[in-house]
């Protein structure tokens, strides 16, 4: 069925693009806090929590653009 496979096309493409501007966000918050944090502008808990916002991004980001993948225990 043609028409799937074009949804299915445009859906990943949407998929990677928001990937790609969570990274990017995820970036940019990242080295403007290490930055504040460096001139002494912010103290280090602020730094702290825009961590942890940037490791929730990247987990989005890698979720949206792998999916979820099952966990295979070593035997």
């Amino acid at each position: 069925m043609p028409t799937i496979r074009a949804a299915n096309s445009a859906l990943g493409h949407a998929r990677r693009w928001c990937a790609r501007g969570l990274f990017q966000l995820a970036s940019s918050i990242l080295r403007r806090a290490i930055n504040l944090y460096e001139r002494r502008t912010i103290p280090p808990v602020v730094l702290r929590v825009a961590l942890f916002a940037v490791r929730c991004l990247e987990r989005s980001a890698a979720l949206l653009m792998f999916g979820l993948r099952p966990h295979h225990k070593p035997e």
